[in-house]
């Protein structure tokens, strides 16, 4: 796809007046031009649209009906129920559906499943197969290099749907229907890659948690369905409003075990810290927190290529100074562990409003093995730990310190600690070669179709 500017030598651009037909002058300006070493052709010769309405009367609620066409994927999403407050289309398989209001976002689609219904907000097309491979076909059309030509040709303004008449006359390039399928063919090779080896990545995901149980001698057990009618709680305890506090909350439960646990009151102290003007903290003391520092796995913060969290700008008055350990975001459900050169950091305050900031008794726990551990049986810390409010769950502190945890020798803590630690790297690897094989698939295609 070649981008080229198309004022970048002149103040002015002439446009015929019979030309003149759009009232939103990004039509004559667009910088993205299409160009390939393939002819290109209109749409309307490999598309028709299909109009075989069904009056919002007369749907009996047999055929599913399209929710949304997903921007990210192309997937093709149903309601819930088959209900309609409109007329709708047939939508048949195999054909292309197209979101009226968001074809220029990409909200294009092959169905594969079954026959479908869909609002007139969709317009269904029938596919010349003995011209056009359907995958390509989409693959073009939610293609980064399209889209971006697609922004400045917005049918008849903003607001208004894409009809057949608009979409029918953009130019694709179109190879030999052999090309086609050869392009389609490599780039789902390297798409299919990706999928295995996100897979992968999920797999290890439940083996860490099996290697847990394994390890430890522990079990995970279903909820237990109690037949209690009534449940007499003392008022002495009534200090919470919220009546889920008090009922059963547990849908997992560790039993059982070959070692002894501890509550986690038993093993991290919970401190607040003192305020510190910034002056008095070195410059190389930069460990301010991020909330957009990446993220090795999901729910724990770590940086591993440097001895201290990522540096981002932060306000400069107000600082609290911590000892090392290990942060709780009492919102987040996320644990941020981290060493430092030195014995302390500085946070700022604005910051530390959504964190709980805990020291670990090393002497009983690697903390590696600690938060490995609380990462992976995440479940059953938010269920035990957590609370709601009206707009946001959060974590409830005094029920998070009353956590058990299995507590092996601290030997065998961090060799259980090391193995998951190998498992994280291979996750990792793999993550990052699903990504890479995505992007390549997605770069060879447009750098075949589009000059």
């Amino acid at each position: 796809m070649g981008k080229t500017n198309t004022i970048k030598k002149s103040y002015l651009k002439f446009v015929t007046y019979s030309g003149l037909d759009k009232w939103y002058v990004s039509y004559y300006l667009n910088p993205y031009v299409i160009k390939s070493q393939y002819p290109l052709i209109e749409l309307k010769e490999v598309i028709e649209p299909l109009q075989k309405r069904i009056k919002k009367n007369d749907y009996d609620g047999e055929l599913p009906v399209v929710s949304k066409i997903s921007f990210k994927d192309g997937k093709i999403h149903l309601r819930d129920e088959n209900k309609t407050g409109m007329d709708l289309y047939e939508m048949p398989v195999n054909q292309l559906l197209v979101s009226k209001i968001n074809f220029h976002q990409g909200a294009i689609s092959i169905n594969e499943s079954n026959k479908l219904v869909c609002s007139t907000h969709y317009q269904p097309y029938r596919i010349d197969y003995k011209k056009i491979n359907g995958q390509y076909l989409v693959s073009v059309l939610r293609s980064y290099g399209f889209l971006c030509f697609l922004q400045y040709l917005r049918a008849d303004g903003i607001k208004n749907e894409a009809t057949y008449k608009f979409i029918g006359q953009l130019k694709i390039p179109l190879p030999s229907l052999e090309n086609q399928n050869r392009i389609v063919e490599t780039y789902n090779k390297k798409i299919q890659l990706a999928e295995q080896q996100k897979q992968q990545v999920t797999q290890l995901e439940q083996d860490i948690e099996s290697y847990f149980f394994n390890v430890l001698g522990i079990e995970k057990m279903e909820e237990k369905k109690s037949k209690q009618g009534l449940q007499v709680i003392r008022y002495a305890k009534l200090s919470k409003w919220a009546l889920s506090h008090f009922l059963k909350k547990d849908l997992f439960i560790i039993e059982g075990g070959k070692y002894k646990t501890l509550l986690l009151k038993n093993i991290i102290t919970f401190f607040e810290g003192g305020k510190t003007p910034s002056k008095a903290i070195p410059d190389f003391w930069n460990g301010e927190i991020s909330w957009t520092s990446p993220k090795d796995f999901n729910g724990v913060f770590i940086n591993k290529s440097q001895d201290h969290i990522t540096k981002i700008a932060v306000q400069e008055a107000g600082m609290k100074v911590f000892p090392k350990g290990i942060f709780l975001s009492v919102f987040r459900s996320g644990i941020l562990r981290h060493s430092f050169p030195t014995a302390i950091t500085r946070i700022a305050t604005t910051i530390n409003q959504d964190l709980k900031a805990y020291a670990v008794n090393e002497d009983i726990i690697n903390k590696y093995y600690f938060l490995y551990f609380i990462h992976t049986f995440k479940d059953i810390v938010l269920k035990r730990a957590s609370k709601k409010s009206v707009t946001v769950e959060s974590i409830n502190t005094e029920d998070f310190m009353e956590i058990p945890i299995p507590i092996p020798p601290l030997k065998i803590q961090t060799e259980i600690a090391n193995t998951i630690e190998n498992m994280k790297a291979k996750m990792k690897t793999l993550q990052q070669q699903a990504d890479k094989n995505r992007k390549m698939a997605i770069e060879e295609f447009e750098k075949e179709i589009f000059q």
